[in-house]
């Protein structure tokens, strides 16, 4: 006579088949990492406006970096300080007698400051000055920026206007990636002239849009800077990162050809190595409970 299984016996089949599937799952190993999470280096700098024979002290900001440079420092301008949490720059002459002030780290850091003062000289033309900041990982590369010393001898009445570069940008290898300047602004005038400069990187750049390479080797990234001239002649700038993916990293819903991608938001499935937690977690607790489950119906 042929056996019936009974209910503890299928309970506990359907117990150990879930098992299985959760193991199968767990040895599946994690998710390909998000590039868009990955760190990059990046770097900015303040902008100002001063009358000639005052000293202007100009703000740095990298992330992920082991070193910074600062440069051209002219010869009639001189280095007050320059200091990186509490380390003095080097200063360094170059053939042209100018001068560049650096930092070298031991060890990069999520997010670093530096301040450089200078002492504009009496005789300084009114005109526009403009300081590279360059900032280096040894492994995920560069990172550049600028900053601009507007000389005016009327620097108290004016006002600097405030660019918004709108990065970091996200775009597909041979696509392209609009560049929007529209939250720019000039706080004591209006806004005369936008210009878009291309930094660091592979591609090329007008003044709408950057264009990666149509083939890449790997994810990269570029650096490209928004320039805003307002009414009173002064100039200000700031720098945005643009990730360049590859075909195979692309969103799966194309985006409109005017849009641009934007780093996605990370959901509670992410950690940092692109993996989901959720077998980790909750599913190491059904697995327990499904092998208690299992374990006490074999006793039966």
């Amino acid at each position: 006579m042929e056996r019936t299984a009974t209910h503890g016996e299928g309970v506990a089949r359907v117990a150990t088949l879930a098992v299985v599937v959760i193991l199968v799952a767990s040895l599946a190993g994690p998710a390909l990492a998000d590039p868009t999470q990955e760190s990059f280096p990046r770097a900015s700098g303040s902008d100002h406006v001063v009358a000639p024979g005052e000293t202007v002290t100009i703000e740095l900001a990298v992330q992920d970096v082991n070193s910074i440079k600062f440069e051209p420092v002219p010869t009639d301008w001189e280095i007050v300080s320059s200091t990186s949490d509490g380390t003095d720059g080097q200063v360094e002459q170059l053939d042209s007698g100018d001068r560049v002030v650096g930092w070298v780290f031991p060890e990069a850091v999520a997010n670093r400051t530096a301040t450089v003062t200078l002492r504009v000289p009496e005789d300084a033309a009114t005109d526009q000055y403009r300081f590279n900041v360059s900032a280096e990982h040894v492994e995920n590369g560069m990172a550049h920026a600028s900053t601009i010393v507007n000389v005016n001898p009327d620097a108290d009445s004016l006002v600097i206007p405030e660019p918004n570069a709108h990065g970091p940008y996200t775009v597909v290898e041979g696509e392209s990636a609009p560049l929007d300047p529209v939250w720019s602004e000039d706080p004591d005038g209006t806004v005369a002239g936008v210009t878009w400069l291309q930094l660091g990187g592979n591609g090329e750049i007008d003044n709408q849009h950057f264009f990666p390479p149509n083939v890449i080797a790997t994810n990269e990234t570029a650096t490209v800077e928004l320039q805003i001239l307002d009414n009173d002649g002064l100039l200000a700038t700031q720098s945005a990162q643009i990730l360049v993916l590859q075909s195979e990293f692309a969103p799966e819903t194309p985006t409109p050809e005017e849009s641009t991608p934007r780093d996605p938001p990370r959901t509670p499935l992410d950690d940092e190595s692109g993996a989901s937690p959720v077998i980790g977690g909750i599913g190491t607790l059904v697995l327990v409970f499904l092998l208690v489950v299992l374990v006490y119906h074999r006793r039966e």
